[in-house]
């Protein structure tokens, strides 16, 4: 069969429970997104009512809550990191991913 190859990306629209703009989050690594091809979905989430949901069907997922973001892996929480951390944060996790 075919392998697909490149980053599905999986983001909340942004309600009224967001502490995190994940849309501005988003927009920023985008670019760096497209670029890697692996086989991966990547969730970015605003809030915690969601953001451990949709991370534990991505490889790959960051929720924020106000300045603190939740990284996981599988599901998994690895790692908290400041706002300013996200996005070296996701994109080593990316890195790391098989």
């Amino acid at each position: 069969g075919l392998r697909r190859k490149g980053i599905r990306i999986v983001s909340c629209p942004r309600c009224g429970r967001a502490s995190f703009d994940s849309q501005g989050f988003l927009a920023s690594v985008e670019q760096d997104l497209l670029g890697i091809n692996k086989d991966l979905t990547v969730a970015i989430m605003g809030c915690q009512v969601n953001g451990p949901g949709e991370a534990k069907s991505a490889d790959i997922a960051i929720t924020g809550i106000g300045n603190a973001i939740f990284l996981y892996v599988k599901g998994e929480l690895v790692r908290k990191v400041s706002v300013d951390e996200a996005k070296s944060a996701l994109l080593e996790a990316i890195e790391d991913a098989e």
